[in-house]
């Protein structure tokens, strides 16, 4: 699964303004997942890039259910 998110676009669901400041910053956002999610591990990747599409950084995790 693959999704493109656009944060200033809803930047008010994470309570910060764009554009968004140098340094370092917490984002913590719940949310319920779907329980039709088949048990097992699941790697995640998140990429953040800049308006001009250059990488910013990326987090990697991984997840059991």
């Amino acid at each position: 699964m693959k999704k493109r998110y656009d944060v200033c676009e809803n930047v008010g669901t994470i309570d910060k303004k764009c554009p968004l400041q140098n340094g370092d910053f917490t984002i913590v956002k719940e949310f319920d997942l779907p329980t039709a999610i088949p048990p097992g591990g699941y790697e995640l990747t998140c990429s953040v890039f800049s308006q001009d599409d250059d990488l910013v950084t990326c987090v990697k995790a991984e997840v059991s259910f």
